[in-house]
């Protein structure tokens, strides 16, 4: 990994929970229950219509635009987009996103994955769940799409490129806005029950309408499987229970209200249980000739359990017709807990292996380790919107205020931290992070054909952590506080469309983009005991793009073709040290990735729809060699047929060979060498109407998708390798 290697994220671990059966029986009839008696809508009540404009895209510009206006590279995956592919998870749907690559450590539903945007690391992408950051703040950076489920999602905004400008930290390779569903017209209630391979079984609801004009959205779900863990040991016990809510009203005349209130609410329980662990994991910078760099042994203990959630409360406010004021406050708060026991029946200390090192013995130690972490960001935002225009042109001009507070709480007791010595280790990490931006952005659009975005955001923060360690009877306090971390951020963006005139019912489009971009260090990077630097700066990632687009036969036929670059300064990397510090985090990396992305679409024809996109990337890093998991290749292609009651789907995706210079020995006590190899894959999914107003019932869908069609063996993660062929089947059931 080039962009940083910060800490080396152990595989998720996660606590055995049974399954009972009598869940699965009893969960569904009492939500249909529910269905039969729920409440209509009020009888004096005139059910509002939400027009839904296609096209539209808020994330790219942080306020509603068309994407045709955007220079911007942007992807916006519809609901019903996620409903034909009967998606379970987020990462299923952004797989098909060009230029987006994932890596998900093992095949069970909610196993740790990674996205990368452009060549980007995980945490250099901002995260957003109905506006809020949600990245974590010391596991890593990225967030763990695991935590979020399709169930109450409305639409998915993909922004392909920097938009620090916009969103500060992180956004060097793009940004990714989950939105909840609003409710609209009279209450319905949707049930669904589902089940198949690894002993999965799901089933929840969503409930949602307006009433007396107030819209909301309601949903709950419940997850459980063996999973899938690599080797021999594939009772990767799992189980999830996610809840989100949205409700909110607009006030003043209902064909142009005055002002909106709107509060959403998303929270995930996961437990897990993973049997193995790398007792081997600090011995990476020493290793004897001829071993590998960690071993991955079995070791039954290892449980997790992380909850997840965010709640945003928007008031947005039109005093004129051409001012508009939004004022948005967010909490979110991951936590995560890891309890990995002694083995029972193995002698304490457990010797793996030694090495001696002349001034001293390493003898690491079967992996005992008990950690709590929660990280808790707090956003308060306001946004000004000022609207003028004239015959032949308009102009918005935003001007925002952000401030956002970080904080964490970490604590371990482990023998792994302090390289397997006695007595174990014990790390306590308070830290705290203020940070202050203030953005303006011109967007001008002339003749309804030419569209200009300048914009510049400027970020200042400050942080307090205290640090203790103790380590073989040694104890180390250090208190840190940094008035300004890095001094003062400037960030600025341009973007240009421009559509060409309508030649022979063909809509061409120019587009392009440039921004500069940055990437604050992590508390982990800054404060983590034993290996951290609270003298980093941020990594630094300048973006530019241009292509060209076209539409023609009444947005039948489509397609994109896009050039991008990002040059990396100043990334977050380990070098090596004498002894007897070993190495260091340092701002010693540089690197570039630049590549085509080309997609396409036509249809619907008949019934049938084709959709397809390739990109091709070189990623280099300062040894001239290509950057870790970053495949050269990745390409995703889908046929669908729709007709009537009927909808099957076909999608392909792949990915080329990818370096990884990992070695480890995995669970199966196979060595894992080499670079991941070129693979694909193929889905299927059907969903049918068997009954259509019946009474109550306004629809009645049976569904099915079968994952890796063919049983592709292949890792997406060194040491992890997904699942074979899954297969999975379920009702949904829509009533008034």
């Amino acid at each position: 990994m080039h962009a940083r290697a910060v800490t080396k994220r152990s595989p998720v671990l996660l606590p055995t929970l049974r399954v009972r059966a009598l869940r699965r029986f009893v969960l569904m009839p009492t939500l249909i229950m529910l269905a039969v008696f729920a409440p209509p809508a009020h009888a004096g009540s005139a059910a509002k219509q939400v027009t839904k404009v296609p096209g539209v895209v808020a994330t790219a510009s942080k306020i509603e635009e068309s994407v045709a206006h955007t220079g911007s590279s942007v992807t916006i995956i519809s609901r019903e987009d996620i409903d034909r592919r009967n998606a379970q998870t987020v990462t299923e749907m952004l797989r098909d996103v060009p230029g987006v690559t994932i890596q998900r450590s093992g095949g069970s539903p909610g196993t740790f994955s990674q996205v990368r945007i452009r060549g980007s690391n995980d945490n250099q992408v901002t995260v957003l769940v109905d506006g809020a950051r949600v990245n974590d703040l010391f596991r890593g950076g990225g967030f763990d799409f695991g935590l979020m489920p399709t169930d109450n999602v409305e639409r998915i905004e993909v922004v392909r490129g920097g938009a620090s400008a916009l969103y500060g930290s992180d956004a060097i390779g793009g940004v990714i806005n989950i939105i909840t569903r609003r409710g609209e017209g009279e209450p319905r209630l949707m049930l669904f029950s589902e089940g198949g391979s690894q002993s999965t079984f799901k089933e929840g609801g969503v409930y949602s309408g307006e009433i007396d004009g107030t819209d909301f959205s309601l949903s709950y779900s419940r997850l459980d499987s063996s999973g899938l863990a690599p080797g021999p040991f594939n009772r990767n016990h799992e189980q999830e229970n996610h809840y989100s809510g949205r409700i909110g009203r607009d006030f003043g005349p209902a064909d142009d209200p005055v002002a909106r209130f709107q509060a959403t609410f998303n929270a995930s329980q996961q437990w897990f249980q993973s049997p193995f662990d790398f007792p081997g994991n600090f011995d990476f910078f020493a290793i004897p000739e001829g071993l590998p760099g960690s071993i991955q042994t079995y070791d039954p203990n290892n449980h997790e359990k992380r909850t997840f959630l965010t709640t945003t409360e928007t008031l947005t406010v039109n005093p004129t017709d051409w001012w508009t004021t939004v004022f948005r406050f967010s909490l979110t708060q991951n936590e995560a807990r890891t309890d990995n026991a002694l083995d029972s029946g193995v002698p304490y200390p457990y010797l793996f292996r030694e090495q001696n090192f002349g001034f001293f013995v390493f003898r690491p130690v079967t992996n005992f380790f008990q950690s709590d972490t929660v990280d808790t960001t707090i956003e308060a935002e306001v946004l000004n919107h000022f609207t003028l225009e004239g015959d032949n042109w308009k102009n918005v001009a935003t001007a925002g205020y952000h401030f956002e507070r970080n904080s964490v709480d970490f604590r371990d007791f482990s023998t792994t931290g302090n390289f397997g010595t006695l007595p174990p280790a014990h790390s306590n990490v308070q830290a705290v992070r203020n940070r202050n931006a203030h953005f303006y952005q011109d967007q001008l659009s002339l003749w309804d054909r030419l569209f200009l975005t300048a914009g510049f955001r400027v970020d200042q923060e400050t942080q307090d952590a205290d640090i203790q360690s103790l380590a073989a009877f040694n104890m180390v306090n250090q208190r840190a506080r940094t008035n300004s971390l890095y001094g003062i951020q400037y960030n600025p963006r341009f973007s240009a469309a421009f559509e060409i005139t309508e030649i022979d019912g063909v809509r061409i489009k120019l587009h392009g983009a440039y921004a500069r971009n940055f990437h604050a260090p992590s508390f982990s990077s800054l404060f983590f005991p034993g290996f951290s630097n609270p003298a980093l700066q941020p990594e630094v990632g300048k973006t530019s793009e241009g292509g060209v687009s076209f539409e023609a036969l009444d947005g039948k036929l489509s397609g994109d073709v896009t050039y991008f670059r990002t040059d990396y300064e100043d990334l977050i990397v380990f070098v090596q040290k004498p002894p007897p510090i070993f190495f260091s985090l340092e701002n010693e990396g540089n690197a570039k990735a630049e590549g085509i992305e080309v997609s396409g679409s036509a249809g619907p024809w008949k019934g049938f729809t084709v959709r397809g996109n390739h990109t091709l990337m070189d990623t280099r890093g300062d040894d001239g060699k290509a950057l870790q998991r970053r495949p050269r290749h990745a390409y995703n292609g889908s046929l669908s047929y729709e007709r009537d009651r009927l909808s099957v789907n076909l999608y392909v995706n792949g990915l080329g060979r990818q370096r990884d210079s990992f070695d480890f020995i995995a669970a199966d006590n196979e060595l894992r060498t080499g670079n991941l190899p070129w693979f694909h894959t193929a889905e299927i999914s059907a969903t049918y109407d068997v009954l259509r107003d019946r009474g109550p019932i306004d629809k009645l869908q049976i569904y099915t998708r079968v994952q890796n069609v063919f049983g592709s063996s292949y890792e997406e993660v060194k040491g992890f390798p997904a699942a074979g062929t899954l297969a999975f089947a379920g009702v949904r059931l829509f009533m008034f």
